[in-house]
């Protein structure tokens, strides 16, 4: 792959399409840090060996894998975090291995980061901020065709001087949904992915405390907040749940469910000794790319995380009670459906149950035909090396960078 220069002139830089995107509201809070940085950013010197690192969680996949990558390089890592303790988690779990400069976002030493910095990367919008030719700004994102984002979403975009992709079809989705010229849209991969395809499924599961004799399925519901929906309904319930322990325990399964974080909490559901209940504790936050790594095969909606383990070529169950409500209000993007899906859809317990039966004892072998063409489609890139792919693209320098800094 061609690498493209990540130091533009205004002039070399690839333009938007159509006019940019109306600013969002901002807080006081946020309306003042743009006013601030933008001043900042016209005014002082950048370090083109200084990267800044944002994402929510600050733990998040995609920092975790392009966090070292970046260190490698020689690069100064400044990581932005939510609060004092999470920057403190940081320390705890990312520290060990890199030398790192913590800041809180809201407050005047993040901002300076920010705008003295060569490089800033995000998972999620830090501060609002427009695109400036003096500093190359990454959006890695957190997701792949299922969900409308971004401009399609509503009128908020989010700024960047490039976006990543898995695939061609990847790029003209990402220019759609953040007013991107095709030319800012890199086809590496997503680092997320790394950590996935570099765990081994023994190491996951005794990381994450799984048996290594029993089958084991994982279910990735998506939240479900929706500008003409407040919020759809939950799935799985507490009913669900109890329909298939049993069903569980006699094929020897062990299920292990992990709400969305943006989902509102459901108290009701508890663990079994067939089923596994998972939520982000604020301390140890559950790494999606690792339970991944460790599960046998998937369960999940319209989230990313089946494009995402199509690159580990395992069985897919698309389970979504509510997929007539949600394709009648045009929330499903690669239509028709049918036709994109990696296995099979169903929309009641013993539809799923049923579909799992049939891919485990052997009698369903289609989807496995339907989830290789889909990989070829949605997926350029089948190593697990997106972050360097990345850094390469946009010739992020290399050698010794002369230590942490402040």
């Amino acid at each position: 792959m061609a690498k493209v220069p990540a130091w533009r002139s205004p002039a070399a830089r690839p333009p938007t399409i159509g006019p940019p995107p109306p600013e969002p509201p901002l807080s006081r809070f946020n309306r003042f840090a743009v006013l601030t940085l933008r001043a900042l950013r016209a005014v002082v010197p950048k370090d083109r060996r200084r990267a800044v690192l944002y994402g929510v969680p600050a733990t998040n996949d995609g920092i975790r894998a392009l966090l070292p990558a970046v260190a490698r390089r020689g690069m100064r890592c400044v990581v932005i975090s939510e609060t004092s303790d999470e920057a403190e988690r940081v320390r705890v779990q990312l520290g060990g291995s890199v030398d790192l400069i913590i800041r809180r976002r809201r407050s005047v030493g993040a901002m300076w980061q920010v705008a003295r910095a060569g490089a800033v990367f995000f998972t999620h919008e830090l501060y609002a901020l427009p695109p400036s030719p003096r500093q190359l700004m990454v959006n890695l994102w957190h997701g792949e065709f299922t969900k409308i984002i971004g401009l399609w979403n509503s009128t908020r975009g989010c700024a960047s001087t490039y976006a990543t992709a898995t695939s061609r079809l990847g790029v003209a989705f990402r220019s759609a949904e953040f007013g991107l010229s095709p030319q800012q849209v890199l086809v590496v991969g997503d680092p997320r992915n790394d950590l996935m395809l570099q765990t081994s499924k023994d190491a996951a599961r005794q990381e994450l405390g799984l048996p290594a004799e029993r089958r084991v399925l994982l279910w990735l519901p998506t939240y479900r907040m929706w500008p003409d929906q407040r919020s759809g309904p939950p799935a799985p319930t507490a009913s669900d749940l109890a329909a298939i322990d049993g069903w569980l325990a006699q094929r020897n399964l062990l299920l292990v469910l992990k709400a969305h974080p943006l989902a509102p909490p459901q108290p009701d559901l508890v663990s079994t000794e067939n089923i596994r209940i998972l939520a982000d504790d604020a301390d140890h936050p559950v790494s999606v790319a690792r339970l991944l790594a460790a599960s046998d095969g998937l369960i999940t909606d319209f989230s990313s995380t089946w494009c995402d383990y199509l690159l580990l070529d395992r069985p897919i169950w698309i389970h979504c009670p509510d997929y007539a409500d949600l394709a009648r209000h045009g929330h499903m993007l690669l239509l028709p459906v049918d036709r994109w899906l990696p296995g099979p859809l169903s929309t009641t317990i013993d539809e799923l149950t049923a579909a799992i039966d049939a891919e485990l004892t052997g009698t369903e072998r289609a989807w496995r035909e339907r989830r290789a063409w889909l990989l070829d489609v949605l997926h350029e890139h089948k190593s697990g090396s997106a972050a360097e792919r990345l850094l390469d693209a946009i010739d992020m320098p290399t050698g010794p960078s002369g230590g942490p800094g402040a």
